[in-house]
């Protein structure tokens, strides 16, 4: 319907024009030096239009053939993005499957004219550390930094992960630190070095790491508690195995007040006090301990603890008895502690109902020695031997 609309208008055009050019044709008159031109005026205004077109038309195909070259390069360059795009995807596929070699070469081979030579490189380098090839890991490393600069995060995570997993724990860490100063908030560069720090044993580093990583959650609140009583459980190993309890007391001043009534911290403190003959400062911190939890292995440190004022320990314990009659371990600590103040028939019905209660060789060893203290030698030899059986 447009289209018989359009037809009819243009006719009608046409009809008036034809009727007008017939009433006054007009003419145009064209002179140069002695030439002159005279035509009807429509017939000059037909040749300008044609020649228009024709100029037009000469125009458009000059500039096809000389843009041809370039149409040709893009082409050209078109056609080696997309094999490069298929070397990358078998590459990685290649990569996936376990073909070293093989991935290495495609995502190489690819690299120069694919969209993204970071995955390339990477990934290459990845191939190349399954391969042994340490040297060529570098230095696609060095390429995908070149070829990306932006990415020196994703660089750096790429070369440490490399790095630990081929056991390069020194040049892992410098990889890592470097990256933390560059972005300290990044969760995988802090678990990274988290890990690290286990492996390496340097628990001091960890709790120094620990607030970021609690700050930035990179693992749950449980974990990084486990963590900080880890690590300053081995401080506290580590400062035992000194002869100094001035080290031993500086490192158990640093622990956080919420560890220091942690039980396992307690104990591996406890036991370095005792070790080094700081009796009454281990019975106080016992002594507090319990008051607030119990806990069976600081009750029988409490009975090892050798302080200037037994009789207070023993009173101490005895207080404790009220609520635990039938536990075996505070009844093992009541019989040495009554040892201790020369009780010994206290102490004999102490340990014998500690056996009744769980025949363990310490109660054993204990009683035997009543027995000696009373006379009794051959008691003192059955409690010996029921001890060592029952090791």
């Amino acid at each position: 319907m447009k289209r018989t609309i359009l037809f009819l208008i243009v006719l009608i055009l046409a009809v008036w024009v034809g009727i007008e050019i017939s009433r006054d044709p007009g003419y145009l008159l064209m002179s140069y030096a002695k030439w002159t031109v005279e035509m009807p005026l429509w017939l000059g205004f037909v040749i300008i239009v044609v020649l228009f077109i024709i100029i037009y038309y000469i125009l458009r195909t000059f500039k096809f053939f000389t843009s041809m070259s370039d149409r040709i390069q893009l082409w050209g360059l078109e056609r080696r993005f997309r094999r490069s795009h298929s070397q990358t995807s078998q590459g990685l596929i290649e990569l996936t499957e376990g073909h070293w070699a093989k991935a290495e070469r495609f995502l190489i081979r690819s690299a120069e004219h694919s969209k993204t030579p970071l995955i390339n490189y990477l990934s290459a380098a990845r191939a190349a550390q399954e391969q042994g090839a340490y040297e060529r890991r570098d230095n696609y490393l060095r390429l995908a930094h070149q070829a990306t600069p932006e990415a020196e995060v994703a660089v750096g995570l790429t070369q440490a992960e490399l790095q630990l997993r081929h056991g390069q724990l020194e040049q892992g860490l410098a990889t890592l630190r470097h990256l933390q100063s560059i972005v300290p908030y990044h969760k995988h560069v802090l678990k990274l070095l988290q890990k690290l720090y286990v492996n390496l044993h340097d628990w001091k580093s960890l709790i120094e790491l620990l607030p970021q990583c609690r700050k930035y959650k990179v693992l749950p609140s449980s974990q990084l508690l486990s963590l900080e009583k880890q690590a300053n459980n081995e401080l506290l190993l580590l400062a035992r195995k000194q002869s100094d309890s001035e080290k031993l007391r500086k490192t158990w001043g640093k622990i956080p007040r919420n560890l220091q009534m942690d039980t396992d911290i307690v104990n591996t403190y406890v036991w370095a006090m005792i070790e080094k003959g700081e009796h009454n400062d281990a019975e106080a911190i016992l002594r507090e301990t319990l008051r607030k939890q119990w806990n069976d292995n600081l009750v029988e440190l409490y009975g090892l603890a050798q302080s200037d004022h037994p009789e207070k320990q023993l009173s101490v314990a005895e207080g404790w008895y009220r609520s635990h009659k039938d536990n075996p371990v505070l009844l093992l600590t009541l019989g040495r502690l009554a040892k201790r103040n020369a009780l010994w028939g206290k102490a004999r019905s102490y340990l014998e109902a500690s056996i009744e209660t769980a025949a363990r060789p310490e109660s054993y060893y204990e009683l035997g020695q009543i027995y000696e203290q009373l006379g009794e030698h051959n008691k003192a030899l059955v409690c010996y031997k029921k001890g060592v059986v029952n090791v």
